[in-house]
């Protein structure tokens, strides 16, 4: 089912919610978020079913509890025609891998 999906991407993320690696928890800054887990964030979008349908990026991020990002990354969002992939754009935003 998606549960299992969801499960399964964010182990292959190492980023299971209250299970860090150690007792110091998870990494900090750019650690926790690298080219392999950001590859797998796009395992953890398709597992999760039906995204939102947000009206533009800046919506797109205010669902995620991301509410001041960059000039760039919102022109890349409002773009994206396709709700699907702008949410998924979202979920990988920089803005987002740091909140």
């Amino acid at each position: 089912g998606g549960g299992a999906a969801v499960a399964r991407a964010l182990r292959s993320m190492a980023y299971v919610p209250f299970a860090p690696p150690n007792v110091g928890g998870f990494p900090k800054g750019e650690h926790l978020l690298g080219p392999s887990a950001l590859l797998h964030t796009f395992d953890l979008v398709a597992a999760a079913g039906t995204p939102p349908d947000p009206r533009d990026g800046a919506a797109a991020l205010a669902s995620l509890g991301v509410f001041d990002a960059s000039h760039t990354t919102a022109r890349v969002l409002d773009r994206e025609r396709d709700a699907r992939r702008r949410f998924a754009l979202a979920v990988a935003s920089p803005e987002y891998a740091v909140a």
